[in-house]
């Protein structure tokens, strides 16, 4: 079996490649690849959760578990934050966290985010970063 390896991982894609199906103009608030450039070979994604909304955006990130903490989804993410905050209709850049994992956290605080007091009940607490 090729990349996503996880489960979680291919039902992740396959809601971004649906929604990119649906509204191919939307793809540059969609789903980009990690690629190990030495390796050519894909470990992970990188994606938005669609166009902003009211200002905010969505970041996640997925990394296979054998290539994990090696700080490939911080420097990953920090690609694509950069670029977010960038865009004129981006205000804040937002990422659900659960409290219980541990590695999605330290990337978040690697990226300066900060922990807010919002809570999604499957998806964990939010953690927010601000266009200065």
């Amino acid at each position: 079996m090729g990349w996503p390896t996880e489960p979680e991982s291919r039902s992740g894609l396959e809601v971004q490649l649906a929604a990119l199906r649906r509204h191919p103009a939307e793809e540059p608030w969609r789903v980009r690849l990690i690629v190990l450039r030495a390796e050519r070979r894909t470990v992970g994604t990188i994606h938005l959760k669609g166009p902003p909304r009211a200002g905010t955006v969505d970041l996640g990130w997925e990394v296979e578990a054998a290539d994990r903490r090696q700080g490939v989804a911080t420097e990953a993410a920090r690609v694509v934050l950069g670029w977010a905050l960038r865009q004129p209709r981006v205000r804040r850049v937002t990422a659900r966290i659960h409290d219980t994992n541990a590695p999605s956290i330290r990337v978040a605080q690697h990226l300066g985010m900060r922990r807010t007091s919002e809570r999604y009940p499957r998806q964990g607490m939010v953690w927010e970063i601000l266009r200065t």
